[in-house]
């Protein structure tokens, strides 16, 4: 069967109502190629002990009983020998069922068999005979991408099915935990509360095996992505290199591009895949992190890791050491060539200085020997730590169009730490740090250390008033939360005039097998990019284990009147344990876009 990346939009408009909207859930086995339609929770149930993955929901329904406007049974049945599932209600799909040795499972819901004011989209049974797979698509051309899709794979229309019944996002609140933290260093919102996620949506892209996707909005409409450590359209990229037992000397990173559209929902697939090779030295990892595209030119940074899978000092279990930021290569053609000033920062520790990367950072240093199978720090300690580990670009919308003081400069963001004692890798640190370009971007400001600045706290007598600093060595963090803060982004969202701090932190927060456990995500809201910033919703093992989570500007609501949302940015579950209780649903390895609001003023 053909994996439906995006929701089987069967849109229905207005006649006799359903009794009742049930949505309808896509759910797609990878071994045995099958596309499975479901209504009810026990063929959800069913769909999940054998081997099928979410997919989508729809923004469309069934009826829950038969009515004079739903007198037509939507029923599930299943080939054994061919692995197919065949939700069908029509007279040829009965037929069909019956002379091919296709049993009966259930009823999953009613249709109309006739054109309504109400039901007025038409639903249709596709069906590839090289996959010998079924699928129920809705059959609006222009609406309805998953037919498109599925005409590209090879399928053609088996049967019409009938018509069915509008059906909105269904949202459930995600429980605000940040009431177990004392140490909260936080006022609670009274603008934004009550984080809710859709239950029956998750845009997951097809071809996609991989993670950390930061989308850039570009004045043309396009988005310009980051990904690595996976496979996007048969190209495999490894930030850790390909063994990951790797001394660092040559990594990739991969980069993306999402043409115009207006709607997530319309995202079937990513173009242009291409993968950039560098070396990671003296450390061993090296990840892609701030991305801007700007004014033709596409600016994409890195930063480093070390000690993947943990040592005795940092026995975190994956990527333990968070090592600095490296700085950006930029491409004037799309991403077709790159020009990278800093392909390697230093051969090996001994020769590494501060000055080897953008910001001047020297990080932590390994005081022995990187040596094999493990490329550890196996013979003395790290000794250091990095203020900007993964530092993402603050999202201003197209093309810093919101930029705060009308210079279209760069903001960065990133979590660090400034104690020894403090866990600092790639998802966990204790403060969150700023900097900025001092002038508009551009190619020479954006490479050179020299025309960055740093947050450096508030001027006297001022909670107001930043104060910017000319090193790195001087630069203050905008909030400090002991081992708690991780992976963050920022973004402006012009329809409430705030910026919106996302942070991904492990739940296990003492850094002992930290970043192989659960992962929390919470959210803060500023009127002012520097702060201060206050808690909207903390959410405890979110994903189970979502990571590099960001609100892309480009899928923001415009408006905001009792509720406010968009799209949320993810990935999940790298740790393939917790894919067999990821929620919400679809969640995973690959980038989920999660339709999400929350309430418009305080939780009172």
């Amino acid at each position: 069967g053909l994996p439906m990346a995006l929701a089987l939009v069967m849109l229905v408009l207005g006649g006799a109502a359903a009794a009742a909207p049930v949505p309808i859930s896509l759910y797609y086995n990878p071994k045995t190629t099958d596309n499975f339609a479901t209504a009810t929770a026990a063929s959800a149930s069913w769909a999940k002990a054998h081997g099928y993955n979410f997919i989508s929901g729809f923004d469309g329904s069934v009826s829950n009983e038969s009515t004079e406007a739903a007198s037509v049974p939507l029923v599930t049945f299943f080939n054994s020998q061919r692995q197919d599932s065949l939700v069908t209600g029509s007279a040829k799909g009965l037929a069909y069922a019956a002379a091919n040795n296709y049993s009966k499972v259930r009823v999953e819901g009613y249709i109309s068999s006739v054109a309504t004011s109400d039901a007025s989209v038409p639903m249709e049974t596709w069906y590839s005979e090289q996959r010998q797979d079924h699928i129920l698509v809705c059959a609006i051309a222009g609406l309805c991408v998953h037919m498109r899709d599925a005409q590209a794979a090879g399928y053609t229309l088996a049967w019409s099915e009938g018509f069915g019944w509008p059906e909105t996002r269904a949202y459930q609140v995600w429980p605000d935990a940040a009431g177990k933290y004392p140490s909260m260093p936080f006022a609670r919102s009274t603008a934004l509360s009550g984080f809710e996620y859709c239950t029956n949506e998750n845009v997951v892209p097809q071809g996609i095996g991989a993670d950390t996707w930061y989308p850039s909005w570009a004045a043309s409409g396009a988005l310009y992505t980051t990904f690595t450590d996976g496979t996007v359209n048969g190209l495999y990229v490894s930030s850790a290199g390909r063994a990951h037992q790797n001394n660092g000397s040559y990594v990739t990173q991969g980069q993306a591009i999402v043409p115009p559209t207006t709607s997530p929902l319309n995202i079937t697939k990513v173009y242009n895949a291409s993968a950039f090779g560098c070396s990671a030295l003296p450390y061993q990892g090296r990840y892609p992190s701030a991305n801007l595209y700007y004014k033709g030119v596409w600016y994409y940074g890195s930063y480093t890791l070390g000690s993947i899978h943990g040592c005795p000092q940092y026995p975190c279990g994956n990527w333990c050491v968070q090592g600095p930021f490296v700085g950006f290569r930029h491409s004037t053609d799309e991403g077709r060539t790159w020009t990278e000033p800093r392909m390697q920062m230093a051969p090996d520790f001994a020769s590494y200085k501060a000055e080897d990367n953008l910001f001047g950072e020297l990080g932590p240093v390994c005081k022995g020997t990187i040596a094999p199978p493990n490329y550890d720090c196996t013979d003395g300690l790290w000794v250091g730590k990095t203020k900007f580990g993964a530092p993402h670009i603050v999202d201003l919308g197209m093309e810093l169009e919101h930029s705060p003081d009308g210079v279209k400069r760069a903001y960065v963001v990133g979590h660090g730490c400034d104690q020894e004692h403090q866990p600092c890798a790639w998802m966990h640190g204790s403060q969150v740090y700023m900097a900025r370009t001092k002038e508009e971007v551009s190619i020479a400001c954006m490479s050179q250390g020299s025309c960055w600045e740093f947050f450096g706290g508030y001027a006297a007598n001022s909670t107001a008033t930043p104060v910017w600093v000319a090193s790195v060595q001087e630069a203050k963090p905008l909030f400090t939360w002991e081992n708690k803060t991780g992976v963050t982004t920022l973004t402006f969202v012009p329809a409430l005039q705030k910026f919106i701090m996302v942070i991904s932190t492990p739940h296990i927060s003492n850094g002992v097998n930290s970043m192989v456990g659960p992962f929390d995500t919470y959210f803060l809201e500023s009127n002012a990019i520097t702060g201060p910033f206050r808690m909207v919703s903390y959410l405890e093992q979110f994903g189970a284990q979502a990571y590099f989570v960001n609100l892309p500007s480009k899928f923001l609501d415009s408006t905001a009147d009792a509720t406010w949302g968009g799209f949320l940015s993810y990935s999940a579950n790298f740790d393939d344990r917790f894919n067999r209780s990821s929620v919400p649903e679809g969640s995973g390895y690959h980038w989920s876009l999660l339709p999400i609001r929350f309430r418009v003023g305080s939780r009172d």
